[in-house]
């Protein structure tokens, strides 16, 4: 039995608590099952750690030996002098980087261009100075009388002008000039393409060979000059000469983005191991304890001979919940909705902010406090206060459990790879997360989160206590008793955190994605909403049959993973749409009222019954009803054949066209869609039953969900022949509880009231005792009376 704390609180026994993992098992299942699954955990925990037997040994540094240690197996240590080696030919091997002045060769060919025209012109006028000047003031070198000697021979035509500049620009189109020397810096590997970062900033990969000097470049344009100037003018070689000294580099060293790229390398190059032999004398007997030395004894206790009971305990616990909860989840993942592209835009968002703001507060925590880790539990402190499972929160609040599990599994091995140490993070995330999936069904109110908030609490703080064990509690080396409680008080303020978190960011989301979030549905589950108050006065019979049909359909979406509170609320609004003729839908009739459809023929009949669909749309949009809920409106009708007055058409005119008699759709394109279908349909069915019995409201159910799913207005809301097997279980179970028969006690009063030679007249033929009736009380007789005390 369940006792109530001092606190208000409901303990829960632990035969409640078994009975609750295992809900769909016979006691001998749970026992295999149990069984099976510690099994498996054991297995894991020597697989994942084989180095269980251990005996503590605390060395530090300085210390002095007092007997030689040996390794008591094989084991590997970093070796400094080794990695430093391998870290700094890393950093060497780093290809230098360049900048790459793109406007160089244009800039050369254009001065020497406007110089050249410059000497045509001077030498038409006979004016060999002002060529000379020309070219001193455009490319800032004073020509050679050898150059003007054949500029002036020659004449400057323009074929020469164009051969110049080619020349020019095949020299920077083949090859890459820099400066000499190119300095310490810049000579790397030639096996290796060097960097070169282009104005734009988008970065190249040149082969070396590629790369010249500048008096490399300047011989290279001057022997292809004079191969490709005339030989019968004098003064060729002077003219080469002078334009293969106007070239200039067009790429320059960039030390500090190479420089940053060594360190970055330098840091990135993992350790160079060492292996310690079995055997090996690790410090001597009298010797002072080195760092170098503290590493290997570390090593060495974890390789020593005594059994770790604790670490075993605490791993293997974990392991198990871990497997637990994934069995007790994992059925129920079947995800097709939650691959949109605004869904998987939601939850790249949330991957990128809430892993970065994680990964960002954790390193703050461990500045702000000054702290070092020295091992895994002060690691796993620095976890434990952030508010992890935000991001899985919040798809839940919006999506069903299968798009959640799914996303909680990856997220739970991005969060081992962004927070060390990474199985205690990825076990944390997907235990905490899995425990959020569980108990998020349970919410029914705000203060539901609250409560939410305390079950995840529970589970931080039992993560919290193994991974103490796990680590060696209580030790006051390692996880003495103050930090235990600190790891306690950490596991509380990450998980109410998060509860604080989701309940201010929903509101946000919902106005960023437009989503529909369990606070707005929560909110709209209210019969204070105006569109329902008003619903109440104007149409009350269609808010009756609102209210009966979200019981229906709450407790058949809940059978099959569905979310019941959006079904629930979309059968709440479904109809709102006939408050604006409420006197032509029979159930707003009162008795003796004329029905509105008599007069009218069945084509108007039946535009009028459609109408009500576009004007709830309409009316939920004015009142800015979520798009999930708005979008039942239609679809809980889908393609339906209205077919009473179709059938009173066909009697007037046979040639009648059945699309327009059918409401326009569209079909269900959910399951929560289709299960209000089903529930608005049986619920309107169930009121003109003659008789209500077990057998009638079960041939009742069974013949419409027939009739929807061979009309085909199921094909679009992804339910199985499993799940509708589990609707209608349940839409039967609940129409048999709301419309279960009652003794009609005032008769009873009245036979009990006749003399006994009429109640005995009475009981030979039917009467007001008879099954017919009351044909809804199965097995109904004399010793049923008497139970009644009748």
């Amino acid at each position: 039995m369940a006792e109530n704390s001092p606190f208000g609180l409901r303990r829960l026994s632990l035969s409640r608590l078994w009975a609750g993992l295992f809900v769909s098992v016979d006691n001998r299942k749970k026992v295999v099952l149990v069984t099976i699954l510690l099994g498996i955990s054991g297995l894991l925990t020597f697989a994942i750690s084989p180095e269980l037997l251990h005996k503590k040994e605390n060395f530090n540094v300085g210390d002095v030996a007092r007997y030689p240690v040996h390794a008591k197996k094989d084991f590997k240590v970093v070796d400094p002098a080794a990695t430093f080696q391998a870290k700094e030919r890393a950093a060497l091997e780093v290809p230098p980087v360049y900048f790459l002045a793109e406007e160089i060769p244009d800039l050369i060919v254009r001065n020497l261009g406007l110089a050249l025209k410059t000497c045509t012109k001077a030498f038409k006028r006979n004016a060999p100075l002002e060529c000379e000047q020309a070219l001193f003031e455009h490319t800032g070198l004073r020509p050679p009388k050898e150059a003007l000697t054949f500029l002036s021979k020659e004449g400057v035509s323009e074929d020469l002008q164009e051969r110049l500049a080619l020349e020019v620009a095949n020299v920077y189109a083949s090859s890459f000039v820099r400066e000499e020397p190119a300095g310490p810096m810049a000579e790397t590997n030639p096996s290796r393409p060097y960097v070169v970062r282009l104005r734009n900033g988008k970065e190249i990969e040149i082969a070396p060979e590629r790369f010249i000097g500048r008096s490399e470049a300047r011989q290279s344009l001057y022997d292809r000059l004079v191969k490709t100037l005339p030989n019968d003018l004098p003064g060729k070689e002077g003219l080469a000469g002078y334009i293969s000294e106007l070239l200039l580099p067009n790429v320059y060293f960039d030390q500090e983005s190479t420089l940053l790229r060594k360190k970055v390398t330098y840091e990135k190059t993992p350790p160079v191991l060492r292996t310690v032999r079995k055997g090996e004398v690790i410090v001597h007997q009298d010797e002072v304890i080195y760092p170098e030395q503290l590493e290997k004894l570390k090593k060495n206790a974890q390789a020593s001979t005594g059994f770790a009971l604790s670490y075993f305990i605490g791993t293997s616990l974990l392991m198990f919940l871990a497997l637990l909860y994934a069995i007790r989840v994992a059925p129920v993942v079947d995800v097709a909705e939650g691959l949109k592209p605004k869904n998987l835009l939601y939850y790249g968002f949330l991957l990128v902010v809430t892993l970065g703001l994680l990964t960002l507060s954790r390193a703050g925590i461990l500045k702000v406090l000054e702290v070092s880790p020295k091992n895994g539990f002060d690691q796993f402190l620095a976890i434990a206060c952030l508010p992890v499972t935000l991001a899985p929160m919040l798809v839940r609040s919006i999506f069903g459990p299968k798009e959640s599990f799914i996303f909680l599994t990856l997220y739970s091995l991005l969060i081992g790879w962004f927070l060390p140490p990474a199985a205690y993070a990825s076990l944390y995330a997907f235990l905490m997360g899995c425990t959020l999936l569980i108990w998020f069904s349970r919410l029914e109110s705000r203060t539901g989160f609250l409560k939410l908030g305390r079950q995840t609490s529970f589970m931080g703080m039992a993560i919290v206590v193994l991974v103490a064990l796990i680590e060696g509690f209580p030790s006051p080396g390692t996880v003495s008793f103050q930090k235990f409680l600190l790891g306690i008080l950490a596991a509380n303020v990450g998980n109410w955190l998060t509860t604080i978190l989701s309940l201010g960011l929903l509101p946000l989301i919902e106005y960023a994605f437009g989503y529909a979030t369990t606070l707005s549905l929560l909110e709209l589950s209210s019969m204070e909403h105006p569109l329902l108050k008003k619903l109440a006065m104007l149409a009350p019979g269609t808010y009756s049959h609102s209210l009966t049909m979200s019981v229906l359909a709450d407790r058949a979406a809940k059978q099959i993973g569905a979310n019941a509170l959006l079904v629930r609320v979309g059968a709440y609004f479904h109809d709102i749409g006939k408050m604006r003729r409420p006197q032509y839908y029979v159930e707003n009739l009162r008795p003796g009222e004329p029905n509105c459809h008599d007069g009218l023929s069945p084509t108007l009949s039946a535009l009028i019954i459609k109408a009500h669909v576009k004007e709830g749309i309409e009316l939920a949009r004015a009142h800015k009803l979520p798009e999930a809920v708005t979008r039942m409106i239609p679809e809980h009708h889908g393609t339906t054949l209205i077919k009473f007055f179709f059938d009173k058409a066909v009697l007037l005119d046979p040639n009648v066209q059945e699309p327009d008699f059918r409401y326009p759709g569209p079909k269900p394109r959910s399951k929560e869609a289709g299960v209000l279908m089903l529930a608005d349909s049986l619920e309107a069915s169930a009121r003109t039953l003659p008789e209500f019995s077990v057998a009638r409201i079960q041939g009742l159910v069974q013949r419409t969900i027939r009739t929807k799913f061979l009309d085909g207005q199921l094909d679009g809301c992804d339910m199985t022949l499993k799940d509708l097997h589990a609707i209608a279980r349940s839409l039967i179970e609940t129409l048999i509880s709301i419309y279960h028969g009652r003794v009609r006690y005032e008769l009873v009063r009245q036979q009990v009231a006749k003399p006994e030679g009429q109640r005995r007249a009475n009981t030979r033929k039917p009467g007001p005792f008879s099954k017919p009736e009351y044909p809804a009380i199965q097995g109904y007789d004399e010793a049923a009376l008497k139970r009644l005390g009748l």
